[in-house]
């Protein structure tokens, strides 16, 4: 037994024990727009009753509260950096263009500038999505847990997260 296990066990209630655990790259409680960066891992464990994990204090998700599992992906690529910046920065650049072409006395070309470099760079951000094979995308995986109150999110590798979709899901039965 390692010493995050240990230190799970010893949290746990006295007629309580692990059954499971696993060692993951991060746990987030609550909805997450990207995956959590490089960063030490934790261990996750399994009992009878919850799910336990170590976050500065004991983090318990009780299994009568889970309503739903399942495996999901993230994918990060500079293609889908670019379809976020491309929509934003067309609208950045008509403003400008709008407030150029009511404020100043600039040749047409260059108030209609901002305007086409936004436009540029959502061109090329929808090319590069378009062109991009999706097996070249990193892939991050993770349990996501629905409970009465949050969303669990467990990052860990693919085989990991379905081995402890499965015995949830055998858990929860």
């Amino acid at each position: 037994m390692d010493p995050s296990e240990k230190a799970l066990e010893s949290l746990l209630a006295d007629d309580e024990s692990l059954v499971e655990s696993w060692t993951v790259d991060t746990v987030t409680r609550g909805f997450e727009f990207s995956p959590p960066g490089l960063g030490g891992t934790e261990t996750v464990g399994l009992t009878d009753r919850r799910i336990v994990w170590l976050d500065d204090e004991l983090e318990t998700v009780d299994l009568e509260d889970i309503r739903s599992v399942g495996v999901d992906s993230v994918g990060q690529s500079l293609a889908s950096m670019l379809l976020i910046t491309g929509p934003i920065a067309t609208v950045l650049g008509a403003i400008v263009t709008i407030v150029l072409r009511l404020f100043t006395s600039l040749p047409a070309p260059l108030t209609l500038a901002p305007l086409g470099i936004g436009l540029c760079i959502l061109v090329a951000a929808l090319v590069g999505s378009r062109l991009q094979d999706p097996e070249d995308v990193d892939r991050q995986y993770y349990l996501d847990m629905k409970t009465l109150e949050t969303t669990v999110q467990i990052y860990a590798t693919e085989s990991t997260v379905v081995e402890m979709t499965e015995r949830v899901n055998t858990a929860l039965q």
